[in-house]
């Protein structure tokens, strides 16, 4: 059976305003982990004393959020949104049901079948 290729768009894809101040506010903040880390890696207490554990455990709890929110931001640093194409979809498909859903026409109080 040979199928049909179609070739019509079903969403169109835009880039996200605010990138500069996104990327700022980001990188702002990735400095305050990076400082976070180096001060706790700097003033590590010493063998015997009081709070020793508690200061790593501190620690391998920040670099564990560190990690995480740099994995995070490869999600975040390129933003899009994604709107659909309502009438392609009915354009695309052989389907008289959901020929029928496109050609429906919404009111303010909900759907109108019979336009």
């Amino acid at each position: 059976m040979e199928e049909k290729s179609n070739k019509l768009p079903l969403f169109r894809t835009k880039e996200a305003k605010g990138k500069v101040a996104f990327r700022v506010f980001s990188t702002s903040i990735f400095v305050g982990i990076c400082l976070i880390w180096a001060y706790r890696l700097a003033n590590i207490p010493r063998a015997n004393e009081r709070g020793r554990w508690l200061w790593i455990g501190m620690l391998f709890a920040e670099l564990g959020f560190g990690f995480y929110w740099i994995l995070t931001q490869a999600i975040r640093w390129n933003v899009v949104h994604y709107y659909p194409l309502k009438h392609n979809l009915s354009l695309r498909s052989d389907d008289p049901i959901l020929k029928g859903v496109a050609r429906q026409e919404w009111t303010r109080g909900g759907c109108n079948p019979e336009v």
